[in-house]
């Protein structure tokens, strides 16, 4: 899950800033970004969190090509099934609104990689320690009855030095 939100966080962030440079107005910019998120990225996330949750157990180079093999699956059939939605169908679509929607979904598939690529550079680090389960709990929550004894130390043998 670390992975996949920090990829999607890097994604959305350059995607925010390719609309703001593009169109010089934050608000479209936004609302741009709400909708290619909608479409495009939440598929991504669902995808890379599910094979992310598969395939936890391999080494960081292997998920990284997974993380970056579901961007590109994923933004091309994406790509290719909007192509084919405009060119067969009888209801005329407006080319513009059509190129915007490609556009999203290769603008999507891009900064997918890149994220993937950000994150694994320099978030995810697998030479880190880990600490274990029982590392996060430090309190005895077990309750102790009233009338148990304080345990006390057995007497101490006297040393073979202080027999002579």
């Amino acid at each position: 899950m670390v992975e996949s939100s920090s990829s999607f966080a890097a994604s959305l962030l350059i995607v925010i800033g390719y609309y703001w440079i593009t169109e010089g107005d934050l608000n479209k910019a936004l609302a741009f970004t709400t909708g290619v998120a909608l479409f495009f990225m939440f598929p991504i996330f669902t995808l890379w969190s599910l094979s992310g949750l598969i395939f936890k157990t391999r080494k960081q180079s292997q998920r990284m090509f997974i993380n970056l093999g579901v961007s590109v699956v994923v933004s091309v059939a994406f790509t290719f099934f909007l192509i084919w939605v405009a060119s067969s169908s009888k209801t005329a679509f407006d080319q513009a609104s059509v190129n915007s929607l490609i556009g999203g979904a290769v603008l999507v598939g891009i900064t997918s990689v890149v994220g993937g690529l950000v994150t694994f550079r320099f978030v995810v680090d697998d030479s880190k320690p880990r600490l274990s389960k029982t590392a996060y709990t430090s309190i005895n929550t077990q309750p102790q009855s009233s009338s148990a004894k304080p345990k006390t130390r057995p007497a101490s043998k006297t040393k073979k030095s202080e027999k002579k």
